[in-house]
């Protein structure tokens, strides 16, 4: 995880502890990534790390250019960010997509 950043699980609550990061080269099965909800194809890589706070946690799978674009959105927002699956176009921090790709009302 980039230093220095304070991330936030796809529920919104702070991330206290985040542990077993990792890295794959090649994915073994077919995953969805949360930042995008695009699919990680088998063979695709990707990086993935699980989270816990206090009693909850849970696992978070990113395309390699998501889990970038998220430690940007991150220092874009001053460390604290919420997101929730699915919402975020690939590869982009939420400063870099336009008024287009923030459809629905996000983010206004």
């Amino acid at each position: 995880m980039g230093q220095g950043l304070r991330l936030c699980n796809t529920k919104g609550a702070a991330v206290s502890d985040t542990f077993h990061e990792q890295s794959v080269k090649s994915s073994r099965k077919t995953r969805r990534c949360d930042w995008c909800g695009e699919l990680i194809q088998i063979g695709q890589p990707y990086e993935s790390y699980r989270w816990r706070d206090g009693s909850d946690g849970g696992t978070v799978v990113m395309h390699p250019e998501c889990r970038q674009a998220m430690e940007r959105t991150s220092r874009e927002e001053g460390g604290w960010i919420d997101w929730d699956r699915g919402e975020n176009v690939r590869g982009k921090s939420w400063g870099e997509m336009d008024v287009a790709e923030k459809t629905g009302g996000w983010r206004q």
